[in-house]
């Protein structure tokens, strides 16, 4: 929690807190007036963090297990899961979010440069090909957003 500070931008503030896995890596999934991300640190002090800016959010969608929750999150055409949450976590998360939504607070955001780069089809599919090789997207979702993408070009 306390190497937080260092993701936290300037512009925003902490909306609501829990704890998760994507793939697997155990971290700290974090709601913000700008993003939701999910902040990881290593035992060796290594930290990723993987974002998604709260414009690009189709849906967020929430499953109940005896072992806990699991929030699906829908963004620019994919998704990705985060598991493991304790129970009341992932509601709580998708209520804020919802939350700012009705306040307007989720205002499309112009694309930055990097965004603009992940426009490229390519870009795309190296992505993609990571969040499969995380296990966050299956060999099948991956092989048809790829297929998507081939066909724009």
């Amino acid at each position: 929690m306390r190497h937080l500070h260092n993701v936290i931008r300037s512009t925003e503030e902490v909306v609501e807190l829990g704890q998760g896995r994507i793939g697997d890596k155990q971290g700290i999934v974090v709601l913000t007036t700008e993003r939701l991300f999910f902040f990881e640190r290593s035992m060796l002090g290594s930290e990723s963090t993987q974002e998604f800016e709260l414009s690009v959010i189709q849906a967020l969608n929430v499953s109940k297990k005896l072992g806990g929750e699991r929030i699906e999150v829908a963004y620019s055409g994919t998704k990705a899961e985060i598991t493991n949450m304790q129970h009341g976590q992932a509601d709580s998360i998708v209520r804020a979010f919802h939350r700012l939504k009705r306040q307007g607070a989720v205002a499309p955001t112009p694309p930055s440069p990097t965004e603009v780069a992940a426009l490229d089809p390519i870009e795309q599919i190296k992505k993609l090909a990571q969040l499969r090789d995380q296990g966050i997207l299956t060999p099948e979702e991956f092989e048809a957003k790829r297929t998507d993408l081939l066909s724009r070009m």
